[in-house]
C-alpha cells in the first residue's frame, strides 16, 4: 500500500478575472500495489482503495502529479469577488451594465 500526503500552495489562474489565484493544496491518497495481472476481490467496490499493477520500475513523480492534478479544479475562480467585476453587497454581485457607458457617451453627443 502507498500512502500519499501533499499539502502546499498552487499558484493558479482565475478563470473569471485571469488573476493570480492561490489555491491551497491538501492530498491525501492511499493506492495498493498488486502483482502483474492480478486485480483485487473487492475492484468493484466503490469504497475500495484504487489499485495499480507492480511494475519493475514505478514513477513515483508521475503518480503524485496525477493525484495533484484530479484534485485541481477544472476551472479555477476566485470564491468571492474578482477584480474589475463588481462589488459584492448582500452576497449578491452588483455590476455595472457595459451598455451604461454608451448611454452616457451618447447623452454627452446629443448636447
Amino acid at each position: 500500500m502507498l500512502k500519499l500526503h501533499v499539502q502546499g500552495t498552487l499558484t493558479l489562474q482565475c478563470q473569471r478575472c485571469l488573476a493570480p489565484l492561490e489555491y491551497p493544496l491538501d492530498v491525501a491518497s492511499s493506492v495498493l500495489v498488486v502483482p502483474q495481472g492480478t486485480t483485487p476481490d473487492d475492484a468493484d467496490d466503490p469504497d475500495a482503495p484504487d489499485y495499480i499493477e507492480a511494475q519493475r520500475e514505478l514513477d513515483l513523480v508521475e503518480l503524485i502529479e496525477d493525484e495533484i492534478l484530479l484534485c485541481v479544479p477544472f476551472a479555477p475562480r476566485h470564491e468571492n469577488e474578482c477584480a474589475g467585476r463588481g462589488r459584492q453587497e448582500g452576497g449578491e454581485r452588483t455590476r455595472e451594465s457595459p451598455f451604461a457607458a454608451l448611454a452616457a457617451l451618447k447623452n454627452t453627443t446629443k448636447r
